[in-house]
């Protein structure tokens, strides 16, 4: 081959390479040019904000002289205002994404001698991997897009890996969606390093806990077992986890805390074995030590409470009339394992006693009534309920003689009648 034609081959070669980096290239340069107006227009921008306040030629000077209003947020936001006036629909689209960015340089950068065509066009600006179209192909985050701040890295999503997130991290096996697109989907649990579906018979390698079998893969070893196996149930075990102790007849075999030490529990508790472990319960009210639950497993019962065929059952104080209420002012009333003195009617509460309420308006005339009703009754001035049928019975005859004496115009009997009516009216009244 001849030095001419092996400059062809290699001018060839070039426009081929060329090609691919500028159609990839060829939108980020787009935003260089309206990147870089809008770092000249802010400059101007801010020149013209400090020509309104001075009319000067000290640059430096007049920037000291502002004071306070140098680095304002009245003074940005008028330097923004004016940024696009010439230009296109793309500056303002800018701007607006870069809004944030452009008070974080105004804030912190600017008088820090930074340049802001190097800071915002070319660090801030940076694309994500993959393009702004479909950066990190679809299973990550990425800020930054050519447009927005960031650092143009892939944030995969879980299950994916790679610069480009087009790759499936440990425990997640690849396949395909509809779309032929990638697509990461979990190991079972069972699974170790990797696999190549979703069903533990698809595990490489199981993990620990587990053992590989012929038919169904990765299967779990017994609760009793301290990592791996060798086959199903207690005797499988390796090795047996705490609680438990190996025997030749059943392999791990559980081990009984509660019987081997019957003070493992403090008082008002019972131990209650559990696999692999122990539990220590309160003991039922009732009881004021016990080996088991409920009232049937007290050993001792606590006051209020009687054995009973093995139970300890509530005494009723009330019914036995072994409390000390007052039989005047209070009545019983039996409680679980005690009892409470409540007030009867007409009683209130006092500290530790009943005395009885203060009365008032009717309720208290009607009281005196009732007292003075007691009082003649204690004193011994009553009608038996005889007596008092005998004298409603008598009344009733008196009434209706006086009707007949007046029917018949009888003077003799109207003034009989007046006489006796006259005579039990002293009677009772003397």
């Amino acid at each position: 081959m001849s030095r001419k034609d092996l400059l062809q081959v290699v001018l060839v070669v070039n426009i081929l390479v060329c090609s691919g980096l500028c159609s990839a290239a060829r939108e980020r340069r787009a935003k260089c040019p309206t990147c870089e107006d809008i770092v000249e227009a802010f400059k101007k921008r801010k020149g013209n904000t400090e020509k309104s306040n001075f009319g000067g030629g000290n640059t430096a000077w007049e920037e000291r002289a502002l004071g306070s209003w140098a680095t304002s947020e009245t003074r940005l936001v008028e330097i923004m205002e004016g940024l696009c006036e010439d230009s296109a629909t793309e500056c303002h689209a800018m701007v607006e994404e870069q809004e944030e960015t452009l008070e974080e340089w105004w804030f912190k950068h600017e008088f820090k001698d930074k340049d802001m065509k190097a800071w915002l066009c070319i660090e801030k600006l940076k694309d994500c991997t993959g393009g702004k179209d479909g950066p990190c192909n679809g299973h990550g985050k990425c800020e930054g897009d050519g447009t927005r701040e960031g650092s143009g890295k892939c944030t995969c999503d879980g299950g994916y890996e790679g610069d480009l997130c087009d790759e499936c991290a440990e425990l997640y096996f690849e396949e395909k969606d509809h779309d032929s697109k990638l697509s990461c989907k979990a190991c079972h649990q069972s699974c170790d390093d990797s696999c190549s579906g979703a069903t533990p018979k698809d595990c490489e390698k199981c993990k620990k806990g587990w053992q590989m079998t012929d038919d169904e893969g990765c299967q779990a070893c017994h609760n009793s077992c301290e990592g791996n196996c060798t086959g199903e149930g207690a005797k499988g075990c390796i090795e047996c986890a705490k609680g438990y102790i190996k025997t030749e007849e059943e392999g791990c075999k559980d081990v009984d805390e509660c019987g081997e030490n019957s003070t493992i529990c403090e008082n008002g508790k019972f131990c209650d074995n559990t696999p692999g472990s122990y539990a220590c319960r309160v003991c039922d009210s009732a009881c004021d030590t016990c080996i088991g639950e409920g009232s049937r497993g007290c050993t001792k019962c606590n006051p209020g409470y009687k054995m009973t065929d093995n139970d300890c059952k509530d005494v009723d104080e009330c019914l036995s009339r072994d409390h000390d209420c007052d039989k005047t002012t209070q009545s019983c009333r039996n409680m679980p394992g005690s009892f409470t003195c409540d007030c009867k009617k007409g009683y209130k509460r006092d500290g530790d006693k009943c005395v009885k309420k203060e009365m008032t308006g009717k309720r208290k005339t009607q009281k005196n009534a009732e007292n003075q009703i007691e009082d003649d009754l204690a004193e011994g001035n009553y009608f038996t309920e005889l007596q008092m049928k005998i004298g409603s019975l008598l009344y009733a005859l008196f009434f209706a003689s006086v009707v007949a004496a007046v029917m018949k115009r009888s003077r003799v009997a109207i003034v009989i009648l007046t006489l006796v009516y006259g005579s039990v009216l002293w009677y009772l009244r003397r």
